[in-house]
């Protein structure tokens, strides 16, 4: 499975950042939710906040109405919601050619879209009374967001918060588990979750302090 083609014309001139293609990313959206639900565990979750039948996004207003967060695909996995925000960047070719420029304003673009998807996903689900009560409604009591876009992205940093998994290693030092990074791309995020428990989410939701709090 791809995400939306940032080549297509759709995708282009629609964000000066990201050049993302609204109609190919919700398409993209629902079978990706597909996919994942077919891990087992994975289920899909705030279906009574979707806007449009057909598509996992759910939608959800506060302050009267005046603010808004959106979650491309929400997943839950036991008391964990994986929220899941979609993207596709703009394909830059200098980094086939290992153009160390382009490479680091990729990893900065990767890393503020993370950035801003951490602040957006959490600030309403675990501080806002209303959004805590929609948690606390359905059984959810942690948030794990990640971004998925259809391209392996640069991850050049050692922060705990830029990581799903880190690497292992056993006794005479041959790589038993590959890291996974959380900015990644559908199959990365696919098989994580095969090899993931709930118990190993929620660690990494309670390093990073996404966890609902009375």
């Amino acid at each position: 499975m791809v995400l939306v083609n940032a080549e297509e014309p759709a995708a282009r001139g629609v964000d000066n950042e990201v050049r993302v293609a609204p109609v190919g990313l919700r398409r993209d959206c629902v079978h990706l939710a597909e996919m994942l639900c077919q891990v087992p565990g994975v289920e899909e979750a705030f279906c009574e906040h979707r806007e449009q039948p057909g598509l996992p996004n759910a939608k959800f207003y506060f302050d009267d109405g005046a603010q808004d967060r959106e979650i491309d695909v929400p997943l839950r996995f036991g008391e964990v919601l994986l929220a899941v925000q979609t993207w596709a960047p703009e394909v830059d070719l200098s980094i086939d050619a290992g153009d160390h420029k382009a490479m680091k304003r990729r990893w900065e673009k990767a890393k503020h879209k993370l950035r801003q998807t951490d602040q957006r996903y959490t600030d309403y689900l675990l501080e806002d009374v209303e959004g805590k009560r929609c948690m606390d409604n359905v059984g959810l009591r942690y948030v794990l967001p990640v971004v998925c876009g259809p391209y392996a992205e640069p991850a050049v940093s050692f922060e705990p918060d830029f990581w799903l998994r880190y690497p292992s290693y056993d006794a005479v030092g041959q790589v038993q588990a590959p890291a996974v990074p959380r900015v990644l791309t559908p199959t990365e995020l696919e098989y994580f979750l095969v090899n993931t428990t709930e118990q190993e989410l929620k660690e990494i939701c309670e390093t990073n302090g996404w966890k609902l709090l009375p």
